[in-house]
């Protein structure tokens, strides 16, 4: 089970394991992601696939370019966990 899995499981945050949390999408160390409108999650596998679709409406705004850079930071984050195991936040702007 992902750290994300067992956040909505639990529906508590889960503050020691998250890396990332920008808008509704919450990141964790295993590269699992929870959309914590809907509480859906993610594994990082499927961020790194693009299965993760972030959209100008759910960063509160018109602009497709910081949608764009939540999703390339998920992926980025996904990719070092897929390759190391775990991973720290590797988002430039956060």
């Amino acid at each position: 089970m992902t750290y994300a899995e067992q956040t909505a499981a639990n529906g508590q945050r889960d503050d020691e394991h998250m890396i990332y949390e920008m808008f509704e999408f919450s990141q964790y160390s295993d590269g699992s992601v929870l959309e914590c409108r809907t509480m859906t999650t993610y594994t990082a596998e499927e961020v790194w696939l693009g299965k993760v679709i972030v959209t100008p409406r759910q960063t509160c705004s018109l602009n497709y370019k910081m949608a764009k850079d939540i999703s390339d930071d998920l992926k980025r984050n996904a990719k070092a966990a897929l390759k190391n195991g775990t991973t720290k936040n590797r988002a430039p702007r956060v």
